[in-house]
């Protein structure tokens, strides 16, 4: 599942600097109901229309999921997008968490799976985000996979209009535009960091 801004981006962040695990729920509410369940109080995370949850301990800006905050703690997560498409692909047989920052090591699990792989891009609102789809096609690049349909052909087509650059395509991106209109300028240069973190994600592990 890729949500390259911002969801999956923070949480791979999150969990190389530190926490022990991210949740995903698909509202404020049941993100509420989920902490309240846990043993130990979580950190609270979410957004909506890009901004912090009032009343959460984090938004979804990479830059807040540091190691001083991260360390031992766990965490749970609610996002417009990120959050729904993971729990959307809980019937598959293994779900990684993917974006620039952990490319090569999820295409190397994927790889070593040995199995079909969807690629689900969670999209912005509904509609087609660029920066997820370019991200799949960095990844079926890395995979040296051939394009099965054309939603493959398409994010392998967008990545290279991209010029197979990270930085350009989420900068390219609408959304990436409106989050530089909101003043998170700093994430996109954080969900531009290709392989930053040799580590992925794995929802159920």
């Amino acid at each position: 599942m890729i949500d390259v801004l911002r969801w999956s981006t923070s949480v791979v962040t999150a969990l190389a600097h530190g926490a022990t695990k991210v949740y995903a729920a698909e509202t404020p509410d049941a993100a509420r109901t989920l902490a309240a369940g846990l043993l130990m109080r979580p950190l609270l995370a979410g957004e909506r229309e890009s901004r912090r949850i009032p009343g959460f301990d984090l938004g979804n800006s990479p830059g807040e999921f540091i190691p001083g905050v991260m360390a031992g703690r766990e965490v749970v997560t609610t996002t417009t997008n990120g959050t729904q498409a993971l729990r959307a692909a809980r019937s598959a047989s293994m779900t990684l968490v993917a974006g620039f920052v952990n490319l090569s090591a999820t295409a190397d699990a994927l790889a070593a799976a040995r199995a079909p792989v969807v690629l689900l891009c969670a999209g912005q609102a509904g509609d087609e985000a660029i920066e997820d789809s370019c991200c799949a096609g960095a990844l079926l690049k890395a995979l040296g996979a051939q394009p099965d349909g054309e939603a493959a052909e398409r994010a392998l087509a967008l990545w290279r209009e991209q010029g197979r650059d990270a930085a350009r395509a989420v900068t390219a991106a609408p959304h990436g535009q409106s989050l530089i209109r909101a003043g998170f300028a700093v994430d996109l240069l954080a969900a531009a960091s290709v392989d930053r973190w040799r580590l992925t994600p794995r929802l159920g592990a």
